[in-house]
C-alpha cells in the first residue's frame, strides 16, 4: 500500500529557500519534458531552447552576444552550440568584421524548431498566468534573476579562515 507523502511541518528545513528551489528545479525539469515532447522537441537539453531564441530575437550573432544574452557561461555555450551545429539548427559563419570570430546563424531547420518552441512557449505562459497575476510574474522573475546573481556571485570561503 503506497504511504501519502508527509508534508514537512512548521520550522522544517524542508521548508527553507534552498529546499523550496531544489523541489522547483526537479518539477520544471519534469514540466520542461512534458511541454517539449507535446511540440516534438524532447531531445533539446537544457539551455539550448535559450540559445535558439536569442539567435532568432537578434538574428546573426557573436559568441559574445549569445553569453550575454542568455546568461550561460562561455564553455557551457560553445559546447551546447557544438550540439546545435550537429543538429542542423545553427551554423556557424565567419564574422566579416572580426576575422578572430564566428557568427551563429539559424538555419531552415533551426527555424521550424524555434516555430515549435514558440508554440511551447505560449502553452507554458499560459499555465503560468493561470496560476499568477502579470504583476506576480513580474515580481516572481525578478526574484528569480536576483537569485540567480546570488548564486552566480557566491564564493566559497576558505575553511582555514573560518577556523581561526
Amino acid at each position: 500500500m503506497p504511504r501519502t507523502p508527509v508534508k514537512p511541518g512548521p520550522g522544517s528545513l524542508l521548508n527553507d529557500l534552498p529546499f523550496c528551489l531544489a523541489r522547483v528545479a526537479l518539477s520544471f525539469r519534469r514540466f520542461n519534458q512534458r511541454t517539449l515532447r507535446e511540440v516534438g522537441a524532447d531531445d533539446l537539453a537544457p539551455g539550448l531552447a535559450s540559445i535558439l531564441h536569442a539567435v532568432e530575437e537578434s538574428g546573426d550573432c557573436t559568441v559574445n552576444d549569445l553569453v550575454r544574452r542568455t546568461h550561460l557561461p562561455n564553455g557551457t555555450l560553445t559546447g551546447l552550440l557544438d550540439a546545435l551545429e550537429n543538429d542542423g539548427y545553427i551554423k556557424r559563419i565567419p564574422n566579416p568584421r572580426d576575422g578572430r570570430s564566428w557568427l551563429i546563424a539559424l538555419t531552415k531547420s533551426g527555424h521550424r524548431l524555434c516555430e515549435k518552441l514558440h508554440v511551447r512557449h505560449d502553452a507554458v505562459m499560459n499555465v503560468f498566468r493561470q496560476a499568477f497575476t502579470t504583476a506576480e510574474i513580474g515580481a516572481f522573475t525578478a526574484l528569480l534573476e536576483r537569485a540567480t546573481t546570488c548564486m552566480k556571485t557566491y564564493v566559497v570561503e576558505d575553511r582555514k579562515k573560518r577556523r581561526r
